[in-house]
């Protein structure tokens, strides 16, 4: 079976790490991670993502500027990407009419995180 890739993006390190180590076990993905939405956007220019898992306040480029961008990258149109955020009200709104997100609040279990990314 072919390995399946997961980006998350998150500044807050702690936050970032935890999803990384405890979705590792879960998913059994292939997980790569950035801090910020020009890190996220470099990472995925090259590499198809099955999923992304983004904050939507992000240092640099905001969570709506990284959809668009991976909107345009050819390996990753059509991947589905998760909001893990606080501000999902604001997420659904700027991101209305997008194709392929769904919207999670933080914090959340890493299972119930986990079986969405699945």
């Amino acid at each position: 079976m072919p390995k399946k890739y997961l980006l998350i993006v998150d500044n807050d390190d702690e936050i970032r790490q935890q999803l990384v180590n405890e979705l590792t076990d879960l998913t059994q993905m292939i997980i790569v991670s950035a801090s910020d939405g020009v890190q996220a956007y470099q990472k995925t220019k090259n590499q198809k993502f099955d999923v992304v898992v983004t904050d939507f306040h992000l240092p640099k480029i905001s969570g709506v500027q990284l959809v668009a961008a991976l909107r345009e990258t050819s390996n990753n149109v059509n991947t589905p990407i998760i909001f893990y955020t606080k501000e999902i009200e604001e997420a659904k709104t700027e991101t209305r009419g997008v194709k392929g997100i769904e919207y999670m609040e933080k914090p959340t279990s890493y299972d119930v995180l986990s079986n969405k990314i699945k």
